[in-house]
């Protein structure tokens, strides 16, 4: 049996000045009500699914903001299972050649307020084995820990739990029950999504897509049930899903 999955044209709905991660806010029940991370401008954006009543706030209510990658982020954003802050997460490593190193807030987690929606988030240094930290998802309604990924764009990376309180990390025991070998540093935990019916992950970046269930006895342990990946036809076309 044959799936198809067809988008029709695109429809810009509105201008910011980026837009990366997307959310429905949750304390809109009509599901109307979009949240948008607009990437290294240091903005979290609130407007309704057809343009109107656009709010933008700081994703980093500090004020370093005088160089180009400097002030905070707001890639992938994901609210809190109580519906009561958002979390913005960065994406680009900001280095300035002056000072030699990372600028301020670019591996910053920012957490703007949500209930309401309209004051600047708060800046939050990640401190543990894993201090640059992309996605991030929660099991089911459990508010902390939170559960991170490292993987940059196309690359493979981490997987481990958030304290969402203390923003320290600590990595997760992985198994994978394919017969891979895959663990730690080989994850692509680019992007996170909790699935309420199998209370699994899915980790996508790349051209892969892997299921990671957590442990029925273990805390923070995980077992990789399913990885599936799409390379390409030489032509450039792509190739069909494989699934192991």
């Amino acid at each position: 049996m044959t799936k198809l999955f067809t988008l029709t044209t695109p429809t810009a709905i509105a201008t910011l000045t980026g837009a990366d991660g997307l959310a429905f806010d949750p304390n809109d029940g009509t599901f109307s009500t979009l949240l948008v991370g607009e990437q290294d401008s240091n903005r979290v954006g609130r407007l309704k699914t057809n343009g109107t009543g656009l709010v933008e706030v700081n994703a980093d209510g500090t004020t370093h903001c005088n160089t180009p990658f400097e002030c905070g982020q707001a890639f992938y954003v994901i609210p809190s299972p109580d519906n009561s802050k958002l979390f913005a997460l960065p994406n680009d490593i900001g280095f300035i050649p002056t000072i030699g190193g990372p600028a301020y807030g670019s591996a910053n987690v920012n957490v703007v307020p949500l209930a309401p929606f309209g004051a600047a988030g708060t800046p939050h240094t990640v401190t543990g084995p894993d201090t640059f930290i992309v996605g991030l998802a929660f099991l089911g309604n459990t508010v902390n820990p939170g559960y991170y990924g490292t993987a940059l764009d196309q690359g493979t990376g981490n997987f481990g739990q958030l304290d969402t309180t203390a923003f320290t990390t600590q990595q997760s025991t992985i198994v994978d029950d394919t017969g891979g070998g895959a663990g730690q540093g080989s994850l692509p935990s680019h992007g996170l999504a909790y699935d309420s019916y199998s209370n699994c992950f899915f980790l996508s970046g790349g051209d892969l897509t892997w299921q990671l269930c957590p442990d029925t006895s273990v805390s923070n342990k995980f077992h990789i049930v399913v990885h599936c990946g799409c390379g390409q036809h030489s032509s450039g076309r792509p190739a069909h899903l494989q699934c192991g």
